[in-house]
């Protein structure tokens, strides 16, 4: 149950940042620098 959980949670975290890096790709360079004081 607990790996079942830490997968999950993986692949909620591996989603969501494609979905953060991607744009920030094609958007200004300060982006993925905000992103990662964040994290």
């Amino acid at each position: 149950n607990m790996s079942l959980n830490l997968a999950h949670t993986y692949i909620i975290i591996n989603s969501s940042l494609s979905i953060i890096f991607k744009p920030s790709n094609t958007q200004t360079s300060s982006r993925p620098c905000s992103v990662s004081t964040s994290l």
